[in-house]
């Protein structure tokens, strides 16, 4: 939790809850774009804010025990795991995150799948936020859990490992790589959701379990899934393949930056000599690069009745974020790096 000493008008920032003159919303925020394009109704958005809400706050009546509450629900070693942190500065980062894995599962459990208690789901998703907060942990480049910081109300814990009330790494534009990133993962637990309680499809690449959603979105760096029987390894382990590279013009089995005047039919043209509708299918429909789509143009909708590529710049600057997302890609103020297929039903992976 994080309480600045003066208020602000910043808006849009991450891993603090909306507090009247004290703190702006930030769960809030992340949990809003994290439920775009879900269709969940009103009660159900309500349900979700409260309950990702609910970690931070405690009832303002009896005034006269507010702060005895306060520090039960943040002091006390008991309630560290519910905010992706160590009980004590002594324990191993393996027992705090295995206590916080642990929580989310229990939470898992209550959220149930028919129907869903988005107020559970709220506070499942209060803790998958803060594991990407630069205030609560700390993640590689390849967004490994590395170290998980402790909290003290007493100022026994200060930056750099420790964790504060007046924590600045608390506050954060929701445009920073760790709250896309947070977003990405709330959204994809989101739609976990209604996959079990069969309200949406499974998508190809998005996890199909909250075990594999934990390998991808709350992996600690070193830790191994367990099998029941190691197969022996024979010669020096493959390596998976590289992803495509970005190229400067439309080539297929390439990604490509879309620029200010492309147009989808002129992209078709430069990558496979001729601007056909085939080849402008070919790159629309591609499964990642849907990611991209917005409202087609009036006169292309009955050739792309689902959905066309904008080319706008609307989306994420960062093009790793725009890879790694599930669902839509996050807005921003740049152009989609798209993918150009070699030919129809290839991805890039």
């Amino acid at each position: 939790m994080y309480i600045p000493r003066t208020d602000t008008s910043i808006h849009g920032v991450g891993w603090t809850v909306k507090i009247p003159k004290l703190a702006p919303s930030g769960h809030e925020t992340i949990t809003a774009r994290a439920a775009k394009g879900l269709s969940l109704s009103t009660d159900e958005l309500e349900a979700l804010r409260k309950g990702v809400r609910d970690p931070d706050l405690v009832p303002l009546r009896p005034v006269k025990s507010i702060v005895w509450r306060m520090a039960k629900k943040h002091c006390f070693p008991s309630t560290q795991a519910q905010h992706f942190l160590r009980r004590h500065p002594y324990q191993s980062i393996r027992k705090a995150y295995e206590d916080a894995i642990r929580l989310l599962k229990s939470l898992h459990g209550k959220v149930g799948k028919k129907p869903i208690n988005f107020r559970m789901a709220g506070r499942a998703l209060h803790l998958i936020q803060d594991s990407f907060s630069p205030a609560h942990t700390a993640r590689d480049a390849k967004q490994r859990i590395i170290f998980i910081r402790n909290f003290s109300c007493i100022g026994l814990s200060k930056a750099p490992k420790g964790h504060g009330f007046t924590d600045e790494r608390d506050k954060i534009s929701v445009s920073s790589k760790s709250a896309t990133h947070a977003v990405a993962a709330s959204h994809a637990y989101l739609r976990l959701l209604l996959v079990q309680e069969g309200r949406l499809r499974p998508a190809l690449g998005t996890p199909g379990s909250l075990e594999e959603f934990i390998q991808r979105f709350l992996p600690l760096k070193g830790s191994t899934v367990p099998s029941k029987k190691r197969k022996p390894r024979h010669g020096p382990r493959p390596r998976p393949a590289p992803a495509p590279s970005i190229r400067t013009d439309p080539t297929p089995g390439f990604f490509y930056g879309l620029r200010r005047g492309d147009t989808l039919f002129d992209v078709a043209r430069r990558a496979f000599g001729e601007g056909s509708l085939s080849f402008a299918k070919i790159i629309n429909n591609s499964r990642f690069n849907q990611r991209f789509w917005g409202t087609t143009p009036a006169g292309e909708r009955s050739w792309f009745p689902n959905g066309r590529i904008s080319f706008n710049p609307r989306f994420i600057c960062d093009v790793e974020a725009q890879r790694q997302v599930t669902g839509k890609a996050p807005g921003g103020r740049c152009f989609a790096t798209i993918w150009i297929p070699p030919k129809a039903d290839i991805e890039p992976f």
